[in-house]
């Protein structure tokens, strides 16, 4: 195959070879920028999955482990970052799905924040590749006290110091079944306007006139005197 995503060919003219299936692997960023080519010239495939996007940065790293020279790291951040670009700026008709591991950074002062795996300083401090996503759902587990039971599901929304994100309305519950296909139809559902807005039974909202629901609904139950009853001015 050619770097940019065209059949390789024989002398004859005759394809080199014959792209089948739905599954490729690698960890070299050339070959897999030129799958990626080749995925955004095929307007048959809707969805994308990048599993895990934290591997592939890693096996760059292991393949120059040995080199002496700190120029290497700019190379590790600059080759992640720019699979996050390419990534990002696929087709509009297509969902991208980009699976991460995720790592805990504590300061000084003892807090903690969650988010996206990285092997470079360079990457967390300038490019803050969690800031680029409107989603990012944590897959969890959860444990029931009593009776020892797993759920596994997605949260939807942060908690605590940490970027899990959804936008606003998408998702009534934090924890939601993790059916990547039901979410997909959710936020497509969403944004095109064709289901209205699921807000969290805890959210307060302010309406255009400025009242709060409940506000409003205090209102509404207050008794209205009829015009036979007995009112003091």
């Amino acid at each position: 195959m050619e770097k940019d995503g065209k059949q390789a060919v024989r002398k004859d003219g005759k394809p080199a070879f014959k792209w089948v299936g739905n599954y490729y692997q690698n960890d070299d960023y050339d070959k897999v920028n030129i799958v990626l080519n080749i995925v955004e010239k095929n307007k048959d495939i809707k969805y994308l999955v990048v599993d895990d996007v934290n591997y592939i940065m890693g096996q760059d790293i292991m393949s120059r482990i040995e080199e002496k020279s700190y120029d290497k790291y700019s190379s590790f951040a600059a080759h992640y970052n720019d699979l996050i670009d390419r990534l990002c700026s696929m087709r509009e008709d297509m969902d991208v799905i980009i699976v991460s591991h995720i790592m805990k950074d504590e300061s000084q002062d003892g807090t903690t924040q969650t988010r996206m795996t990285s092997a470079s300083k360079s990457l967390d401090k300038y490019a803050w590749v969690d800031g680029r996503f409107d989603y990012i759902l944590y897959m969890e587990c959860l444990v029931d006290d009593l009776s020892g039971s797993i759920r596994y599901v997605y949260r939807t929304r942060k908690e605590g110091n940490d970027s899990c994100r959804s936008v606003y309305g998408v998702f009534k519950d934090k924890y939601i079944e993790p059916n990547i296909m039901k979410v997909l139809e959710r936020i497509h559902a969403f944004e095109n306007g064709d289901e209205e807005p699921e807000y969290p039974d805890d959210d307060i909202i302010v309406n255009d006139d400025g009242k709060k629901d409940d506000e409003k609904e205090e209102k509404s139950a207050v008794k209205q005197p009829k015009d036979n009853d007995d009112v003091d001015i």
